[in-house]
């Protein structure tokens, strides 16, 4: 009933603190009767996730979401998704809501150079978080490009300079990131598979940083 959800609102409220996530619960019809963002019993629309609302409906099983503008929150967010169950049927949606605007300091922590280009990209090709964070246009497009024509490590002459490439894609989300890099700049530290698997660790971190709710 009304209580009890009044009840989970103020309990998740404080046991998310000040973590920068957020809980939903959705009813069937993928109406939003609470959000953290917001006091309880403020009104609400109904989820603009709508895509992975229904396949939690269909799989009854977790989901998580590529990145979308939160019809609450106007910020890009991915959701955590899994089904509260009632008598094998599923009676609400439970959802965590993150913004992607978190990832990027996963991303670069550790890196100081700037030659570092790191993208993390949902499955429909939107850049969720880069690093360095600063705006860089060109490469994200050349990213972009290499996460869509390549798996893997490659290396690339661009004039007289060899760049590292590589592409990682999750089995979980379908999330990839894609990494350019100097190969002077690694000044032997990272080389061949050592290098892709640490990259590709990232795409799991932040993965792992998504499904994060207390």
């Amino acid at each position: 009933g009304s209580g009890d959800l009044a009840t989970f609102h103020a309990r998740a409220t404080a046991a998310l603190g000040s973590r920068d996530a957020y809980v939903l619960v959705l009813d069937t019809n993928l109406q939003q009767l609470l959000n953290t963002r917001r006091p309880f019993g403020t009104e609400l629309p109904k989820t603009s996730n709508q895509e992975s609302a229904r396949i939690v409906l269909q799989t009854r099983d977790v989901s998580i979401s590529d990145s979308f503008i939160g019809a609450v929150s106007g910020q890009r967010v991915i959701n955590v998704l899994r089904p509260v169950m009632d008598a094998g049927q599923v009676r609400y949606i439970l959802t965590i809501s993150v913004g992607t605007d978190r990832f990027s300091p996963i991303l670069h922590a550790g890196q100081s150079r700037d030659e570092y280009a790191i993208l993390l990209i949902d499955a429909k090709d939107e850049v969720m978080a880069k690093a360095p964070p600063k705006n860089r246009t060109a490469a994200e497009a050349q990213a972009l490009e290499i996460a869509k024509a390549q798996k893997g490590l490659t290396a690339r002459q661009i004039a007289d300079e060899v760049w590292l490439e590589a592409t990682h894609q999750s089995d979980l989300t379908g999330w990839r990131t894609v990494v350019r890099v100097p190969r002077a700049a690694l000044y032997g530290v990272l080389s061949g598979s050592f290098f892709l698997l640490a990259f590709a660790a990232l795409t799991t971190t932040a993965t792992a940083a998504a499904a994060i709710a207390f």
